[in-house]
């Protein structure tokens, strides 16, 4: 496989391996932007392709699986658009046969595997990047923007409510002992990230699954983290609840020695009260401020943002913002609330982390690895 950062004015060759629900985010995204290509498409049903390629206006090949498009096409980047459980092959054979990664979250199912992926891309040379989109709303953006200038003060804490009741076209999602905090709470967890620029310590988790729900279990789950900045992080899920929903962004409030700012999740305004507004009073009709995040001509939102960071990362040989490296420290906060749930108890983050690179499953992943090879 050639590299196109050799020539950055040549158009970044893709690859998109499977045609499910979310190929639309990407081919919407693919023809919206500049300088990608889409050089083929990897998916068993044909038909199901070739009429999401119509549906977007886009031509491809259509190759039956990975391994073919890849001996018949030129690729620069594999995007990984399968199921969650094959994550994992899908990714090793791409970085094995010289392509780089684009991926869908979650990067893997099991921490374990995630780890050993990233020692798979160092070990080739390869880079993985993982689309965590709702990092890219540009309220949440705005919202970091605040907090790295200093507008809050040093944080002392923020809250995430998520309350949805979203029949997803998904049947893998009932198959998951976990179905909130296995799929959707990674978007939550990894906005909590971005928003402090902090790491999570520690996690107390409540599972349950709310009256009415259509998941067999863990249809909700309340979460309090310790983040690495001293923060502490208050998450509220429900997927299963239905009346005044939030949108898939959540609706946020953070606090901080100077002030406060929160969004609703639907606005296209961010609001702060600071000190010097409030004085010392408590009247919550004192002075706001109200951030407008409304889209600006050309302002990218979304999947097609992400893929936009992603592109252009990869185009000057830097990792992206939501490379493997960074990813790791989201899909840590995942495990470890996942733990809790099922410990119950407080779970520090560094002891999930040591237990998915444990010596035998280095021993397990090398034999995986050993089984794409001679595939």
């Amino acid at each position: 496989m050639t590299s196109a950062r050799s020539d950055s004015t040549a158009p970044v060759r893709l690859l998109l391996v499977g045609m499910g629900n979310i190929a639309g985010a990407w081919l919407r995204a693919i023809k919206t932007l500049p300088g990608v290509q889409l050089a083929a498409v990897a998916e068993p049903r044909t038909e199901v392709a070739t009429a999401k390629l119509a549906e977007f206006g886009l031509t491809a090949p259509i190759e039956p699986d990975l391994t073919t498009a890849i001996g018949r096409h030129d690729i620069d980047v594999v995007a990984n658009l399968t199921p969650p459980a094959v994550h994992g092959a899908v990714i090793t054979e791409a970085l094995l046969t010289g392509c780089d990664v684009f991926s869908e979250k979650p990067l893997s199912t099991s921490l374990t595997e995630a780890y050993a992926l990233a020692d798979l891309a160092a070990e080739t040379g390869r880079a993985i990047s993982v689309m965590q989109n709702r990092r890219y709303a540009l309220a949440i953006r705005a919202l970091r923007a605040r907090v790295a200038a200093g507008q809050l003060g040093r944080l002392s804490a923020l809250s995430a409510d998520h309350w949805m009741s979203p029949h997803h076209d998904a049947p893998y999602l009932n198959l998951l002992p976990h179905p909130l905090l296995e799929d959707m709470s990674l978007h939550t967890f990894d906005q909590a990230r971005f928003l402090t620029g902090a790491e999570a310590v520690r996690v107390l988790t409540h599972e349950y699954n709310p009256y009415g729900s259509w998941y067999h279990a863990g249809g909700a789950a309340t979460a309090l983290f310790e983040m690495s900045d001293g923060s502490l992080f208050s998450y509220r899920g429900n997927w299963a609840t239905p009346g005044f929903a939030t949108s898939y962004d959540a609706a946020w409030r953070l606090s901080g020695e100077q002030g406060t700012a929160i969004w609703d999740s639907w606005s296209e305004h961010v609001r702060t009260q600071t000190l010097y507004q409030i004085g010392h009073g408590d009247d919550h009709d004192q002075d706001a401020t109200d951030w407008s995040v409304e889209s600006e001509p050309g302002q990218l939102r979304g999947h097609t943002a992400g893929l936009a960071a992603m592109l252009d990362a990869w185009r000057q040989g830097r990792p992206a913002e939501t490379s493997i490296a960074d990813n790791l420290g989201t899909l840590s906060m995942q495990a470890a609330a996942i733990a809790s749930a099922e410990r119950g108890g407080w779970v520090d983050v560094a002891e999930v982390v040591d237990a998915a690179r444990s010596a035998d499953f280095r021993s397990a992943a090398s034999s995986a690895r050993g089984h794409v090879q001679r595939g």
